[in-house]
């Protein structure tokens, strides 16, 4: 027995060494072709990337008449050093647009995306709060710690060549949406919440699309087919949204796990305390049952609140709602 369980031991090394060589050829492969870059090609590929990176930057600069700033050379923590002194924003009028364009610099630099697009928002208030979060970047620059920075990058690299996809990817929530699943009665305490926080987003998304929403009760794992209706109402709605808009609805929809919730935060109806209480309501239960796993529970939570608190903010600066 112990020859025949070191025999499957080696044979589940191989063939994960396998399936790990595999996914590397593939991660360095270049668009369609199929297979693994030699050591020259890859050196070549990395050399043209640079020459495209150089060209960008040049047009940048030819356009908007300054010089760039971009984050790169990350250490393994996510994380470099501060090269600037001085944050501010700059008011811009681009050739391509009519409307006034507030742009970061760092020490009279313009900020790019990791995509090499001009860092800049249609509104002032925005883009001083962004300015904020690269302002509170003290000995280093960490990443996840700009959420609205995370927003815009996802607005300039990400919905315009993904919009399709993001779209999609939101609509597909209203299959799984947390809202549309209720628990037994027997279990009061989740059914009581779940009624105090979905019912009414629920209410008030069936006057929105002048539709019935369908909801799975009792505990049942069943999926909640709703009426078409809805998901052509929902698509022709998100269509409307503008790239700013769109980003930040979607990372809404990412962190709330429901695309009725997301709509109502996105229109003003529930703020974000009312959406966390109201997606997290199962969690929250489980809680109040077994406890809180310190620095996993919480963590969590501070992370989605920290998420979708800049997600809402950012949703409601670009359409230019007072907060």
């Amino acid at each position: 027995p112990a020859f025949f369980i070191l025999c499957c031991l080696f044979m589940l090394c191989r063939l994960a060494r396998q399936t790990c060589t595999s996914r590397f050829a593939f991660s360095i492969g270049v668009g369609n072709r199929g297979y693994a870059m030699s050591q020259k090609e890859l050196l070549k590929h990395q050399e043209r990337l640079r020459i495209e990176e150089e060209e960008k930057r040049e047009k940048i600069m030819k356009e908007q008449g300054k010089k760039t700033a971009k984050i790169e050379h990350l250490d393994p923590k996510g994380q470099t050093k501060r090269w600037f002194k001085q944050v501010s924003v700059d008011q811009f009028h681009s050739k391509a647009s009519k409307s006034a364009q507030y742009r970061i610099l760092l020490d009279d630099r313009i900020v790019l995306t990791p995509g090499f697009f001009p860092l800049w928002t249609p509104s002032e208030v925005l883009s001083h709060a962004v300015a904020a979060e690269w302002d509170m970047q003290v000995k280093t620059i960490t990443p996840h710690m700009m959420p609205l920075m995370g927003v815009c990058c996802t607005a300039f690299d990400s919905i315009p060549v993904k919009r399709d996809h993001a779209i999609s990817n939101i609509l597909g929530y209203i299959l799984t949406d947390t809202l549309c699943y209720r628990a037994k009665k027997a279990t009061r305490r989740l059914y009581d919440a779940q009624v105090k926080y979905h019912q009414p987003v629920i209410e008030w998304s069936q006057e929105r699309f002048n539709s019935k929403i369908n909801i799975i009760d009792e505990g049942s794992i069943l999926e909640a087919e709703q009426p078409d209706i809805i998901f052509q109402k929902a698509r022709w709605y998100l269509n409307e949204l503008t790239d700013f808009e769109l980003a930040a609805f979607y990372q809404q929809t990412e962190n709330v796990k429901s695309f009725f919730l997301s709509l109502a935060l996105f229109e003003n109806v529930i703020d974000v305390d009312w959406a966390i209480q109201a997606s997290r309501a199962e969690e929250n239960f489980q809680i109040s049952q077994y406890g809180l796993v310190e620095a996993e529970h919480d963590v969590t939570e501070a992370d989605i609140r920290t998420k979708l608190g800049a997600a809402v903010l950012f949703g409601r600066l670009v359409r230019g709602i007072e907060i």
